[in-house]
């Protein structure tokens, strides 16, 4: 029998953001500067549980899950007046805390992967607003979406290491909200052709760092060197264009060495240009006969082109990570005309799913090995959303039930019931994982396989 009195929802979310450092921030940020009958406690915690409260989130129905929670009667003026500039500090201030902890397993890479400090996945996604957004926040599409955010999220799938968000215009480019430091050494970074620079990724490798990424199609460079042996009879590659040579061969994988020109930036007048080495690794889809194309830095003896692929599979947890924000969470839903209204109900959004993996943490322990998919844990807290608010925001002694009975719900309902399914991590860890794009092409065609 599972003894519940080992795991507290009340506990777990309050050291995720203990109650004395929200107060503190809320104090220096002039957020709040008479506690009153809005404790900034209450407040915060009522914002990150209400945006996935009833069917859409809005201001008014935010008021109201904080009204029904305390027990007080906040008028509209009085609630509305708290999202100011201020709030919007206080958030990103108590958002940079939990960002310290992981989003993704909370635990070392292993098996294939174990040679890396970290796993990152570099993305960002686009959220609509309103009109009148649309000098603060320049959408791409004038004629569709005007006004629009984008939010870049760096997530580690692995370990409690590096982790950042930043919100801007939609216009403007990935590539130049990502930063690179210090903290790159040691760790691997999977990017889409958002991100495809060769200065960048020339400066990933200086720092000591690792990358996989999509190839741009008319990527230019000689190829210098191969890594695995040519077969008999086959076309002869060292020396050619890249270009070139993947119109004419037919071998199912391919993996070399190439060279390329990269522009550093101008200097006193001048640009210089140097030579970079890197590594394509291309392996043919059965089904089209057309190479699925990868630049990396990583070694053929560390990974091999099939771990390569595997490993760039990785890249969909941060797909999964915004399906969750959007569909639980409600970060496409930012129903205002005040940029610092808008930017507080993304943080909001964020602090949600960070309670969320804490909770997922703190509870898979008791689950019997049972995995619990991510996907299925937000949809299962969004029907409990306002309890688990109230253990958090309540006296303890009055909350004691009601933690004992959400505890007892989130492991019978969390895990996977298929018991022998095994996550994406753990499938590219051990080497079993298998994309197939037959299967991706057919559930394309097939709206009830992708229903299922």
């Amino acid at each position: 029998m599972i003894r519940t009195s080992n795991v507290s929802v009340r506990k777990t979310l309050r050291k995720l953001l203990p109650p004395s450092v929200i107060e503190l921030v809320a104090r220096e940020t002039g957020a709040f500067k008479r506690i009153r009958r809005i404790s900034p406690v209450a407040f915060v915690w009522s914002l990150v549980f209400g945006c996935c409260s009833g069917r859409r989130r809005s201001l008014a129905g935010m008021r109201r899950i904080f009204n029904k929670l305390t027990r007080q009667g906040v008028e509209e003026s009085s609630f509305y007046d708290r999202f100011t500039p201020s709030l919007v500090t206080l958030l990103r201030q108590l958002l940079d805390r939990v960002l310290q902890q992981s989003w993704g397993k909370g635990r070392a890479a292993q098996g294939r992967l174990a040679r890396f400090r970290d796993i990152l996945v570099t993305d960002a996604t686009i959220c609509r607003l309103h009109r009148a957004l649309a000098v603060t926040f320049r959408g791409v599409r004038t004629n569709h979406s005007p006004a629009a955010l984008k939010a870049h999220l760096v997530l580690n799938v692995t370990g409690a290491g590096k982790q950042t968000v930043k919100l801007s215009a939609a216009r403007e480019h990935d590539r130049r909200a990502f930063q690179l430091g210090p903290w790159v050494k040691g760790r691997l970074l999977l990017m889409d052709l958002g991100y495809f620079d060769y200065r960048l990724f020339a400066r990933i490798a200086e720092l000591g760092g690792c990358f996989v990424s999509r190839l741009k199609a008319g990527t230019s460079g000689y190829i210098v060197d191969r890594h695995v042996e040519q077969s008999a009879g086959a076309q002869p590659v060292i020396g050619r264009e890249l270009s070139d040579v993947l119109g004419q061969i037919r071998r199912e994988t391919l993996d070399v060495q190439i060279a390329v020109r990269v522009r550093r930036r101008t200097c006193r007048g001048r640009r210089r240009s140097e030579t970079a080495f890197f590594r394509v690794v291309g392996i043919r889809d059965p089904g089209t006969g057309q190479y699925h194309l990868y630049l990396t830095n990583i070694a053929a003896d560390r990974l091999d082109a099939a771990d390569i692929a595997r490993t760039y599979a990785l890249r969909w947890e941060a797909e999964l990570v915004f399906k969750e924000l959007k569909q639980c969470y409600r970060l496409d839903q930012l129903p205002s005309q005040k940029a610092h209204v808008v930017e507080a109900l993304v943080l909001v959004s964020l602090l949600g799913l960070a309670a969320s993996r804490a909770l997922c943490r703190a509870i898979e322990p008791f689950c019997g090995g049972r995995t619990i998919p991510h996907q299925r844990w937000s949809t299962l807290l969004t029907t409990v959303a306002q309890d688990l608010c109230r253990c958090v925001i309540g006296r303890a002694s009055q909350v004691a039930c009601l933690n004992r009975d959400l505890i007892r719900f989130l492991i019978d309902e969390g895990p996977d019931p298929n018991r022998s399914r095994h996550d994406l991590l753990a499938s590219v860890e051990s080497g079993t994982h298998r994309y197939d794009p037959r299967i991706r092409r057919k559930s394309r065609s097939n709206p009830l396989l992708n229903a299922a």
